[in-house]
């Protein structure tokens, strides 16, 4: 079944060809800095930085063969997930003729973040009612939370961390990031407990109690945390994300206009 599912691919066998095992760490560097000031599109973008390096390159032939090669560079400096839910083991031939496609696969993979994201702002909402139910008499509780239906994360960025974090393309799917997210993020949301007391009078019997009120507050540690805790970056994978993550949004952009 794996090789049926490798040969379905293109661009998994035009790039394990190339050598891309590790996904074009390099390319996607050097590229980003040629995509800023781009308004051709991605393809227009890299042609141009061919042509600005005519003289280097030397001869016809050479910038015939390295157009050849557009494709997969074109590939390689985005987070591969886009093109599939098995990464580019999955990607369909037309993917780069369809970018409803691309926004599918984006789509479902920021699904599956704000799933397993809503999954542990419960957990935490679980512990806190726990430990309320403990209270003693005299005491009483609310619970501050920013977070209920509006966790605000950087999507493309964590697409690119995890793209960014795995040595070999043929090791990233959907179903891989789901299980990473699942397993690491049991402490992407905690709590702290802010405790004050104060006079309660009943006017019926003209008396007093203190009331000691317990307040949660939810906290969330934010998207350095999936690099850190989650898919354990190193230096050069978190720069190598950085990147990623500026050529998605810039392909984004190029996709909308």
């Amino acid at each position: 079944m794996a090789e049926d599912k490798k040969s379905n691919s293109v661009f998994s066998q035009v790039a394990a060809s190339a050598g891309f095992a590790r996904g074009a760490v390099k390319t996607g560097k050097v590229l980003a800095g040629v995509a800023k000031g781009a308004a051709a599109g991605p393809y227009g973008m890299m042609v141009s930085a061919l042509w600005e390096g005519r003289k280097i390159i030397g001869k016809a032939l050479a910038v015939f063969c390295l157009l050849l090669f557009l494709p997969v560079v074109y590939i390689m400096m985005l987070p591969s997930l886009i093109f599939g839910a098995d990464g580019l083991n999955g990607a369909s031939k037309t993917i780069l003729m369809d970018s409803s496609e691309i926004m599918e696969n984006l789509a479902d993979a920021e699904a599956a973040i704000e799933e397993i994201l809503g999954e542990k702002h419960e957990d935490v909402l679980k512990k806190i009612d726990k430990e309320a139910k403990k209270l003693k008499d005299g005491c009483e509780y609310s619970i501050t939370d920013e977070f209920a239906g509006n966790i605000v994360y950087e999507s493309s960025l964590i697409i690119s961390q995890y793209c960014a974090s795995k040595y070999d393309y043929q090791d990233i799917s959907l179903w891989n990031l789901k299980w990473l997210l699942r397993r690491n993020l049991k402490n992407i949301f905690s709590y702290t407990v802010n405790v004050t007391t104060y006079e309660r009078v009943d006017e019926a019997t003209n008396t007093s109690a203190t009331i000691t009120h317990y307040n949660y507050v939810v906290q969330y540690t934010g998207d350095d945390y999936f690099a850190g805790q989650v898919f354990e970056l190193t230096e050069t994978q978190m720069a190598t994300a950085k990147a990623y993550a500026r050529n998605l949004e810039l392909f984004l952009n190029d996709m909308g206009t």
